[in-house]
């Protein structure tokens, strides 16, 4: 009777044994699969003058532009308050006044896809779902990239615009 009790014993010892490390695995993947948009690129905007001014008189910007790529540098683990704060400071762009080169509605229509985005990753953070969470980061930092090209295409053929713009209205056809 005592070999059957000591041969059940080491069963479940055994059965343990291989659930503890099937667990780490499985932690370590996760890891892993979180871990692989840290190398994610963050577009930087040329040395321009013309760009630089611009962009020093939006309120609320350089706020905003921290909070969001923080958190491609940051861990997911602590992420939920950081995308909370990138929420936050989207809303309060949103808010304010933006410069006549850059506000418009694609502007308007971008940011929002980035508040979407944020609220997207909160989602898969409160919930704890690692991999969804980094697909949404990369989407995010996607959208992000996208807008602060667009919005460096914006100003820098600021001038252009305004230059067709005249022309047009001077060639106007009258009857």
């Amino acid at each position: 009777m005592k070999k059957w009790y000591l041969i059940l014993i080491l069963i479940i010892i055994y059965n343990c044994s291989n659930s503890i490390k099937k667990n780490r695995k499985e932690s370590i993947n996760d890891t892993i699969k979180i871990e692989n948009y840290k190398n994610l690129k963050i577009y930087k905007f040329p040395e321009d003058p013309k760009i630089d001014s611009v962009i020093k008189n939006i309120k609320n910007f350089k706020i905003f532009r921290k909070s969001v790529e923080d958190l491609f540098i940051l861990n997911p683990n602590g992420l939920h308050s950081f995308i909370n704060q990138g929420i936050t400071n989207c809303n309060e762009l949103l808010s304010s006044e933006l410069p006549i080169s850059i506000n418009n509605p694609q502007v308007i229509s971008r940011l929002k896809v980035i508040k979407t985005k944020l609220l997207i990753s909160r989602y898969h953070s409160s919930i704890g779902e690692n991999e969804l969470l980094s697909k949404s980061i990369i989407e995010l930092n996607n959208s992000y990239n996208y807008f602060l090209e667009m919005i460096t295409d914006m100003i820098l053929n600021e001038n252009i615009t305004d230059e067709l713009e005249q022309k047009f209205e001077n060639n106007k056809i009258s009857f």
